[in-house]
């Protein structure tokens, strides 16, 4: 999902996955989408499970699942 990697790549490392994750939620809410946090660790956006993934090399990644 573009829109939701536009929105992570914006972080640094600093920041845990667990509050990136709450953040990317209400921002996909904002703009129009159906999402929810799966164990504070996922996000399930329009019915698509994904995976927040923090690199030194590549920053946040969002990968599917």
């Amino acid at each position: 999902m573009k829109a939701l990697q536009n929105f992570v790549s914006q972080f640094g490392l600093g920041i845990s996955k667990e509050q990136l994750v709450r953040k990317a939620y209400f921002h996909m809410v904002a703009n129009g989408y159906d999402a929810c946090i799966l164990n504070e660790k996922y996000i399930i956006i329009d019915g698509e499970e994904y995976q927040l993934i923090k690199s030194r090399k590549n920053g946040w990644t969002v990968k599917a699942f």
